[in-house]
């Protein structure tokens, strides 16, 4: 049984080091700004999956701006 967990150890310990992943790319942009209220300012954010042949999942955002005056 031991002999069973020691080639487990092997085998799960080696194929992280050969399988290979890509960073998904993407362009972010915000656009259609409008200002209803004094106070209030309103746009879209657009994201764009630039590397095709990986599959894009987004799972979330959270995105913050600065104003200089």
């Amino acid at each position: 049984m031991i002999h069973f967990y020691k080639i487990l150890f092997v085998i799960f310990s080696i194929i992280p080091s050969i399988l290979f992943s890509q960073i998904p790319e993407y362009n972010l942009t915000a656009k259609n700004f409008s200002k209803p209220l004094p106070n209030v300012l309103q746009f879209d954010v657009y994201i764009e999956h630039t590397n095709s042949p990986t599959a894009f999942e987004y799972s979330g955002g959270q995105y913050f701006l600065t104003s200089i005056r």
